[in-house]
C-alpha cells in the first residue's frame, strides 16, 4: 500500500493540475480538419480498416511507423529555395509535407506530427531538445547551437 504523506498528496495534486493544464492547452491549439486528416492518411498509406476514431497505443504505433517511413528528415527547402526561410505554421507544414510530398527539419516534422496527433484526440506536450556529444568526451557536450 502506498504511503499517504503530505508530499505524496501534493505530487498527486500537481500531476492532476499539470494534466488539466495540458488538456486545456491542447484544446486551444491548432488542429487539422477531417479533409486534411483524410489526405494525410492517404499520404502515409494508412490501411482503411484501421480505426481512427479513438486514440490508442496501437494506432499511435502505426501512425508513428508510417510517419517516419513517409516523411523524411531533410533540408532541401532551406538549401534550394530563393528565400531560405522555413515556416512552423501548421497549415504551411501541411501543404509542404502532404501537398508537395516533402519532408522537413526536426522542428517542422515534429510540429506537423504533433498537430496531426492533437487533431486525432491525443494529448500532446512539446518540449525543446538538442543534440549532444557529451559521451564523446567533449566538455559542454560539443553542441554550440540554439
Amino acid at each position: 500500500m502506498p504511503l499517504d504523506t503530505p508530499n505524496s498528496r501534493n505530487r498527486s495534486k500537481s500531476r492532476k493540475l499539470s494534466q488539466s493544464l495540458l488538456q486545456a492547452m491542447n484544446a486551444t491549439m491548432h488542429k487539422y480538419n477531417e479533409d486534411q486528416l483524410s489526405r494525410y492518411f492517404k499520404h502515409i498509406a494508412l490501411p482503411s480498416g484501421l480505426s481512427t476514431s479513438q486514440p490508442s497505443f496501437e494506432f499511435l504505433v502505426e501512425l508513428t511507423k508510417r510517419q517516419l517511413s513517409r516523411v523524411p528528415f531533410e533540408s532541401i527547402s532551406l538549401h534550394y529555395s530563393k528565400h531560405r526561410l522555413l515556416s512552423l505554421d501548421p497549415d504551411d507544414l501541411f501543404e509542404k509535407i502532404v501537398g508537395r510530398g516533402m519532408g522537413g527539419y526536426c522542428m517542422e516534422n515534429n510540429t506537423f506530427f504533433s498537430t496531426i496527433l492533437r487533431s486525432l484526440g491525443f494529448t500532446i506536450m512539446t518540449t525543446g531538445a538538442r543534440v549532444s556529444d557529451a559521451t564523446a568526451g567533449r566538455p559542454g557536450g560539443g553542441y554550440m547551437g540554439w
